[in-house]
């Protein structure tokens, strides 16, 4: 009978064999028939209870047990080491193992995740701290998701928090206040910001310069753009003071003119803001007229190497600048003619009053005389005064007497702010005195550079040579006003506003030389003109130094020749800084001594 059983046996022998041995479910997504102890129910691929090691690697083993199975391609971890999730009111953690145990018991309701790994009893998530209300202290997150005790801060220190919200740090306290010129702030953590003119501990705020001549009525962020010129090319820029505020870009070599700033007052154009105004201060003496004034006002000012401006009109000329000036060209406040391509020349005429012209008194507070005539001999015309007096006019033979020089006028503040006045004219023949030399006033919130390749030219001009029989010379006019205020100023150019030199007088044919003027570097004064012929007078030098006059002219005691015209007087420069500091000057200033000061910026 048994051998009827076997071939029924032998398939169910195998059955149970089977059975008996380790191996995979039919879908290969659990183990199945192994002899572990856990081995009563299936373990799970990424289940409760499977571990590490059963499927990680290919090799289907336990730490005791083996398996027959291939393991799924996905690992068998149970979970992330490190994460926690909520089981019911139990916290599970993950092993390194990658195995899950219970970590705590919450009471009914309250575990919660959040998802991504973090799990608690409470309203935060262990290992997390955040700072207090006040900023004052840390409070840390416990292991069963419990805010512990705060923890203050140390002396000095607050808390900020980081990590995206999920941790508190004790840090130094941010304090918004003034260390030396740096403003701190604490928004978003400690900000400094270097103040050019100093930080006021106060407001904990940065200084402000006010500028001289405009009060603190013309702010200096009104301009919107900077503005350059002869950085890559040669050009000129022309600020007319008298025509709203227009500013053209003239190129020298084509002639070409356009517009940069149309004319326009009280507005900004071109992110230029410009303004027409009355000056201010005290007329110093009585009977000096204030001058008007044009203000300009922009965000940086760079004249390059190949650049100029020429400030042209009868105003005297103010440049607010928010941020820093650099001056590597040249600027002229003076009395300038510009050549067209076609040959034509374009007159350019500083804000300052015109020279006496046919027989007349120069224009200003301070201008010359003009030369008188006696018979048929002429004198020369009396040079103008500003910081010091001009020179007076060379007389004539037979009678012709010279023209005197202006008084002097100004204040050394230069508020107000003067130009120059001009020379008075030779006696009879057509020989005009100098224009007087500009009123230039530049004001910047940051530094002024004027770098060794820079001139700012102030300068009078000079006396015009007379002509015909026996004319008196031009008298020179006086230099005017350089005015630099800004937090900090670098002078390794030449800045002047010395005197023009006196017209030669003539005897006859030719004309007598004009004066020229200011020359720098060569010459630092205007020189005179030489008279015509063996008789004509020859005009003065320009004063270039405090307390010094313009030269006389020379006189002519001979019937056969008019005068020399008298040299102008010097002009005044003034350069303020923040308070407590000085200008570093390793340049020129022309003039010298009291007439080149030092002050301080005003501030707000």
């Amino acid at each position: 009978m048994l051998r009827h059983l076997r071939p029924l046996l032998i398939p169910l022998l195998l059955a149970v064999l089977v059975i008996s041995l380790p191996g995979c479910s039919l879908d290969t997504s659990a183990i199945v028939g192994d002899s572990c102890p856990e081995s009563d129910a299936a373990a799970i691929c990424n289940g409760a209870g499977t571990h590490l090691l059963s499927c990680a690697d290919g090799a289907p083993t336990t730490e005791s047990c083996a398996f027959g199975c291939t393991p799924r391609a996905e690992s068998c971890w149970v979970c992330d080491p490190g994460t926690r999730r909520c089981d019911g009111d139990v916290i599970l953690t993950c092993e390194t193992t990658g195995d899950e145990i219970p970590a705590a018991t919450c009471t009914a309701g309250t575990c919660s995740d959040d998802g991504m790994g973090g799990a608690g009893c409470g309203a935060c998530l262990p290992g997390t701290s955040r700072c207090d209300d006040a900023g004052e202290a840390i409070i840390a997150c416990d292991a069963t998701g419990m805010e512990d005790a705060p923890v203050p801060c140390g002396m000095g220190e607050h808390c900020e928090p980081g990590g995206g919200g999920t941790t508190g740090s004790c840090v130094l306290a941010c304090v918004e206040t003034c260390d030396g010129d740096d403003r701190v702030t604490c928004a978003g953590g400690e900000v400094r910001e270097a103040c050019p003119l100093g930080c006021d501990p106060t407001s904990i705020e940065c200084r402000v310069l006010v500028p001289s001549n405009v009060g603190g009525s013309v702010a200096l962020d009104s301009g919107t753009s900077g503005l350059a010129v002869g950085v890559t090319a040669p050009e000129v820029l022309i600020f007319d003071t008298d025509d709203g505020g227009r500013i053209d870009r003239y190129n020298p070599a084509t002639g070409e003119r356009t517009l940069v700033r149309m004319s326009a007052s009280g507005s900004v154009d071109a992110g230029i803001y410009h303004e027409q105004r009355g000056g201010e201060g005290s007329e110093t003496p009585s009977g000096a007229e204030i001058p008007d004034l044009a203000v300009w006002v922009m965000d940086s000012l760079t004249v390059g190497a190949m650049g100029t401006i020429h400030f042209v009109g009868t105003r005297a000329a103010v440049v607010l600048v928010e941020g820093d000036v650099l001056v590597e060209g040249r600027i002229n406040a003076r009395a300038e003619w510009l050549l067209d391509t076609d040959g034509a020349e374009v007159f350019v005429h500083a804000p300052a009053g015109g020279g006496g012209f046919e027989g007349t008194d120069g224009e200003g507070f301070g201008g010359g005389g003009e030369g008188n005539a006696d018979s048929s001999r002429r004198g020369g015309g009396g040079g103008g005064s500003y910081g010091s007096p001009g020179g007076q006019g060379g007389s004539a033979g037979r009678g012709g007497t010279p023209g005197d020089p202006g008084p002097v006028y100004g204040d050394e503040g230069l508020v107000p702010l003067y130009g120059g006045s001009a020379g008075g004219a030779g006696a009879d023949e057509i020989a005009a005195g100098g224009d007087g030399g500009g009123a230039l006033q530049i004001s910047a919130g940051g530094t002024l550079t004027v770098t060794t390749s820079a001139i700012i030219d102030a300068s009078g001009e000079g006396g015009y040579g007379a002509s015909g029989n026996r004319g008196g010379g031009g008298g020179g006019g006086a230099g005017g006003s350089v005015l630099l205020e800004a937090a900090a100023i670098s002078i390794a150019g030449t800045v002047g506003a010395p005197g023009g030199g006196g017209g030669g007088g003539t005897q006859a044919d030719p004309d007598g030389s004009p004066g020229s003027r200011w020359d720098p570097p060569s010459e630092l004064r205007g020189l005179r003109g030489a008279g015509s012929g063996m008789h004509g007078g020859r005009g003065g030098r320009g004063s270039a130094e405090d307390g010094r006059r313009g030269a006389n002219g020379e006189d002519k005691d001979d019937p056969n020749g008019g005068g020399g015209g008298g040299g102008g007087g010097a002009g005044r420069i003034r350069l303020n800084v923040r308070p407590g500091a000085m200008p570093t000057v390793t340049g020129t200033l022309v003039p010298s001594g009291a007439l080149s000061s030092e002050g301080e910026v005003g501030v707000l």
